[in-house]
């Protein structure tokens, strides 16, 4: 954590608020999940042990690659099979190492702080990746590679893995081989985590209730609107019933989802330099609206999609046959067909029009 205090305090403004943004977004993403788990282990604690593993979001939960959400969210990013091949592979790890689920999941607080160091770490990592060439790139998937061994939360792993994929494909597939089938943290003695605490709650049911009302607020999928909406409730509820109650250990993560909710700004754009538009082919018309990226004598159109959450968002960057006229770096609507110019699939653009920076700069996949 002093590591990341150190590199935190290097990044500027805007990449600061970026990283609250993406660190927020890995607990708003995993607190409907939590909160099922803690329903669960009150009412059917027989029905957690047996099925927490496989309906969780893969916090912690041993082997969390097991988790089906993320086994969904690996088939989305990565394909069918790398999805059914972890797994089953996180499968027969818990089985070899005997990791079952946990049986106290009874404080949501004490699961979101779990996850509160990891979320920061990559939210951080994925501030700083995308910025990294060369040896640099080397040193930074080996980074993400350790942060992804020690992860408490599958769905994260998998962000790591698809925003590595561009930058260092060998640490993508170490990633993938390993974040979420061995679970480092379940293997190591559990630390002291957060208990109840009634102003927590009460923090974590308005910052639920922010991001419910504003669709997401670029820091998850809209698709996830509808269980926020059912998160807030539940955070008050438990605000209610554990008003008296304080711990100070849960009030960071409770200002950083708050400070997500309120805060939220676009990510700072990656340095896209290849095509990594998924099933496009030369001959193929398209209207592709974005960010122009200048890269000495080579331009891109760029934009970020989300499969889950901010922490997963990818670019999405389109190469142009030729440098536009469109002057400086802002947003542009380009219409055209794809050709293969120099090895390489680009666009040749008819019309590159400078555009408004939209309101919701990412696209959902």
């Amino acid at each position: 954590m002093c590591c990341a205090l150190a590199a935190f305090a290097t990044l500027p403004a805007a990449q600061i608020e970026s990283v609250v943004a993406t660190a927020a977004s890995t607990l708003f993403e995993s607190t409907p999940f939590i909160l099922a788990g803690t329903v669960l282990a009150r009412f059917a604690p027989r029905a957690l042990h047996h099925a927490g593993s496989l309906f969780g979001c893969g916090c912690g939960n041993g082997a969390p690659a097991r988790s089906l959400p993320a086994a969904a969210a690996t088939a989305l990013a990565f394909g069918p099979a790398v999805a059914l091949a972890r797994f089953a592979a996180a499968h027969c790890a818990a089985r070899v190492l005997r990791i079952g689920t946990r049986r106290d999941a009874s404080c949501a607080l004490t699961d979101l702080d779990g996850l509160f160091p990891f979320s920061v770490l990559s939210g951080i990592a994925l501030a700083i990746l995308p910025r990294l060439n060369g040896h640099a790139a080397l040193a930074g998937g080996t980074l993400a590679f350790a942060l992804a061994l020690a992860a408490p939360c599958a769905y994260g792993a998998i962000a790591l893995a698809n925003v590595c994929r561009h930058t260092a494909p060998l640490a993508t597939t170490a990633i993938l081989c390993v974040a979420g089938l061995f679970d480092v943290p379940a293997l190591m003695r559990p630390r002291r985590g957060a208990s109840h605490d009634g102003l927590a709650y009460a923090i974590c049911a308005l910052s639920c209730a922010l991001v419910a009302a504003r669709h997401g607020a670029t820091l998850v999928h809209p698709h996830f609107t509808v269980a926020l909406f059912c998160a807030a409730p539940a955070f008050a509820v438990l605000a209610l019933r554990h008003r008296r109650a304080r711990c100070a250990r849960a009030w960071p993560l409770a200002a950083l989802m708050l400070a997500g909710a309120m805060f939220a700004r676009p990510p700072v754009l990656y340095y896209a330099t290849e095509t990594t538009l998924r099933g496009a082919f030369a001959g193929e018309s398209i209207d592709f609206t974005g960010r122009l990226e200048m890269h000495g004598r080579e331009a891109s159109i760029v934009r970020y999609a989300i499969t889950c959450c901010r922490a997963d968002a990818a670019p999405i960057a389109v190469l142009l046959e030729n440098v536009p006229t469109v002057a400086g770096n802002g947003w542009v609507r380009a219409r055209g067909i794809f050709v293969i110019s120099g090895g390489t699939l680009r666009l040749r653009a008819s019309s590159v029009q400078p555009i408004p920076a939209p309101d919701d700069p990412f696209v959902y996949l």
